[in-house]
Formats: structure tokens, C-alpha cells, sequence
């Protein structure tokens, strides 16, 4: 019988509570951006050259939700306009930058993004190289947040083992 009477009281209590609650979906922010590594080609001679810059960043999310990322390079620190910013070009083995995941949630989570430094940047509809000895760093920015991106260090292509001219010598 006091089990009837248990029952009857939480059915009571679920059938008369008629507000809805509202909670805002906050978004994903990123944590943390750095350090950056040079990836390369092992080429024939046993010898590696570069290709790619590793960049290793932390992206939060309090429920978990996947994140749209853009990543840019800037000649030195971003201006206001944004115009020394342009998007980095994405290399094979990289996170990603749609879907990228946030789980488990409410915890820092690292993840990589790789720029393929062949590639160039893209300026506009086009790509173009980038200097090898011009101060550079990345801003990751959760998509339709650029302004509160956060910025690596600055460095240099050169840092890397990066030598002359790039050239556009890009597959993708």
C-alpha cells in the first residue's frame, strides 16, 4: 500500500510541474593555441625538409556539441579590419575544422591542425605563398567568432627550416 502512495505522490509531482525550462546552449570557445612544429617528407637521401606546420590547441564546450573552426594566418598581430589575416590552407593529417569534436564535455580537449605550408593562404577566391622571414602567427576562432579568436606566438618561417621562397606547390 505505501508503495501506491509513493507512486501516487511522484506522478502528482511530474503531472503538476507545467513550466518549461529555457537553457542557453553556449558556445564552444577555444582554450588554449600552441606550440607549433615542423612535419616534413622523409626524402630519398634519409633526409627531412619540411612541409607542414603542426599546430596543437585545446577547444572547450560545455555540452559536448562539435565546432566549426577557422584557422588563419596573420602577418604579425591582427589589425582591426582583419586584413593581414588570411585562412590557412588545411594538411593531411589535420583535426579538421567542421565537426571537430568537444567531448567529453566541459574539458579541454587537444586537438591538432595542420597547415600546409605549400598551399600558401587563401586571399580571397586565390592562394598565394607566404614570406619565409615575415613574422607570422595563427588565430583559431570558433566559426562566426573571428573577433575572439586566440593567437599563437609569433614565428617566422624561417624558425622552422623553412629556406628561400615558398612556392605554391600544392595537390589539394
Amino acid at each position: 500500500m505505501k508503495y501506491y502512495v509513493l507512486i501516487f505522490c511522484l506522478f502528482g509531482l511530474l503531472v503538476g510541474c507545467d513550466t518549461i525550462v529555457e537553457v542557453e546552449n553556449l558556445p564552444s570557445r577555444v582554450t588554449s593555441v600552441g606550440p607549433i612544429n615542423a612535419r616534413g617528407n622523409v626524402q630519398d637521401g634519409g633526409t627531412s625538409s619540411p612541409t607542414q606546420l603542426q599546430l596543437l590547441y585545446t577547444i572547450r564546450d560545455y555540452e559536448g556539441d562539435d565546432a566549426r573552426l577557422s584557422f588563419e594566418l596573420c602577418e604579425g598581430e591582427p589589425n582591426d579590419e582583419g586584413s593581414n589575416c588570411f585562412t590557412a590552407v588545411q594538411g593531411n593529417l589535420s583535426d579538421g575544422t567542421a565537426r571537430v569534436p568537444t567531448a567529453p564535455y566541459d574539458t579541454d580537449v587537444p586537438h591538432q591542425f595542420r597547415w600546409e605550408v605549400g598551399c600558401g593562404v587563401v586571399d580571397g577566391d586565390a592562394r598565394r605563398p607566404v614570406e619565409v622571414d615575415v613574422e607570422h602567427l595563427f588565430r583559431v576562432s570558433v566559426a562566426g567568432q573571428e573577433d575572439s579568436g586566440v593567437t599563437s606566438n609569433t614565428f617566422t618561417l624561417e624558425d622552422f627550416g623553412f629556406t628561400d621562397q615558398v612556392e605554391l606547390d600544392c595537390t589539394q
